[in-house]
């Protein structure tokens, strides 16, 4: 193989593994925002960042999307505040974490059919009231 098709195949790789990448994007939801349209916006491939200690109470729909790249949702916090992989989640991380609220109407994650390839991290999700027994994610 010649040099000029050597470095020609090289370009088409690297601009094929730059665009790849450069379709993944970051989606920021702040404490009063709308996380529902976060999630609907994302593609494979992206995070959505949720604002560490902030609280957003709803039903949320993970609908089906095309692709087979995760779309992960989790806490806005960095990696160094929370616990790396292998170390237990504790109660000493709560401020780190947003918390979603399920509604008395359902779950507070529930999937769409044929919904995959969704990540939830560093999340804490509970239920209405502290004496409500229900699905948290569906």
């Amino acid at each position: 193989m010649s040099f000029v098709t050597r470095s020609f195949c090289a370009l088409v790789v690297l601009c094929g593994v730059l665009t790849a990448h450069a379709e993944a994007a970051t989606l920021t939801v702040n404490a009063g925002g709308d996380l529902q349209a976060a999630i609907n916006a994302a593609k494979p491939g992206d995070t959505i960042l949720i604002a560490a200690g902030a609280t957003f109470t709803g039903s949320f729909t993970l609908p089906a999307k095309s692709g087979t790249s995760y779309i992960t949702i989790r806490s806005s916090a960095p990696d160094s505040a929370l616990p790396a992989a292998g170390v237990r989640m504790t109660p000493a991380y709560a401020a780190q974490l947003p918390k979603i609220r399920s509604t008395s109407t359902g779950a507070a994650f529930r999937t769409s059919a044929g919904a995959s390839y969704w990540r939830l991290q560093f999340l804490e999700i509970f239920p209405s009231s502290s004496t409500a027994a229900a699905d948290l994610v569906q």
